[in-house]
């Protein structure tokens, strides 16, 4: 469905952009990306382009336009593609190190229980900190965390920059964790999840982490 509304679009002379209905495919495009990577896909090699020769070969003698520019529509989204996975990975790293940063308490604070990101007040104040592999969350799996992280010295975003940070939490929904809402503020974000269970090692995160990247 993706493809096909993308395609037919591009075929008919609208491109992906910034404004207006331009932005409305752009968008499509991200989530159609962004869910081939949770897929396995890698980001080093777009793959969505390639859909289109298949695509061409269903459809194209009902939209001759799209046969016509087959070459246009797949250079256009493989161009798309190539360019949001450079955002999408600068936004996953800038999100995994917001969660080193929850994790050491800097610039975050979550609850769960009376407990700030998994971690118990008494045990912050001794200055201890959990490993990924014995938080809590993995000996309670589906408690609910309400996180809350900032960005340095409140520096505010652009909308451009808050659309990153949200991709990038809603691209581990369902591996790492049930993301249940998110909000993305100019200077800070809020969202609730589900860590996902005790299967879930760290090993696994650091695997996935890879492949992710």
């Amino acid at each position: 469905d993706h493809l096909r509304t993308l395609s037919f679009s591009i075929a008919d002379g609208i491109m992906p952009g910034n404004n207006g209905r331009n932005y409305v495919l752009r968008r499509i495009l991200r989530r159609a990306v962004r869910y081939g990577r949770q897929l396995g896909f890698s980001g080093e090699k777009p793959f969505f382009g390639a859909l289109v020769e298949t695509l061409v070969a269903e459809m194209g003698a009902v939209f001759p336009e799209l046969k016509n520019r087959q070459d246009v529509v797949r250079q256009t989204l493989e161009n798309e593609e190539a360019s949001f996975n450079q955002t999408l990975d600068r936004g996953l790293k800038r999100f995994e190190e917001a969660c080193v940063d929850l994790q050491r308490g800097a610039h975050a604070s979550s609850v769960q229980n009376s407990a700030s990101c998994g971690i118990s007040p008494d045990v912050i104040a001794e200055g201890a900190l959990y490993s990924k592999r014995d938080l809590p969350h993995f000996e309670r799996p589906w408690g609910k965390y309400f996180i809350t992280f900032a960005t340095q010295d409140h520096l505010e975003l652009s909308e451009n920059s808050r659309q990153i940070v949200l991709d990038a939490i809603h691209h581990f929904h369902g591996s790492r964790y049930i993301l249940s809402a998110a909000v993305v503020m100019p200077d800070h974000a809020h969202i609730l999840i589900e860590p996902q269970p005790k299967a879930w090692d760290a090993e696994k995160i650091r695997s996935s982490g890879h492949l992710e990247m």
